[in-house]
């Protein structure tokens, strides 16, 4: 019960950095165009 509780934290906190890094290449390609 508690692996599998933190695997999914692990799964979530990955899916978090996944969308940050989309967010950050997504605004530095915006700022590149503006450029």
């Amino acid at each position: 019960m508690a692996a599998d509780r933190k695997s999914s934290d692990c799964y979530r906190s990955h899916d978090d950095a996944m969308m940050m890094h989309e967010n950050l290449s997504s605004k530095t390609n915006e700022a590149q165009e503006h450029s």
